[in-house]
């Protein structure tokens, strides 16, 4: 327990988000899981614009 909170979870997240990234050429988002659904806390644009009306904070709905 004493390693597990000394583990910085959202710097490994963001590491591999940002390999993915690199892989594909595509742009990535991190998300969590919020009272309102999926919230946006991270985003790499890849190669390709992309025009979305979202930002970090932003919350994703699933429905519509």
């Amino acid at each position: 327990m004493a390693a597990m909170s000394r583990l910085d979870a959202f710097a490994v997240a963001s590491n591999g988000l940002l390999k993915l990234r690199d892989l594909t050429g595509h742009t990535v988002c991190m998300s969590v899981w919020s009272e309102s659904g999926p919230m946006l806390v991270r985003w790499e644009s890849g190669l390709e614009p992309l025009i979305l009306s979202l930002r970090i904070g932003s919350s994703i709905p699933l429905l519509d």
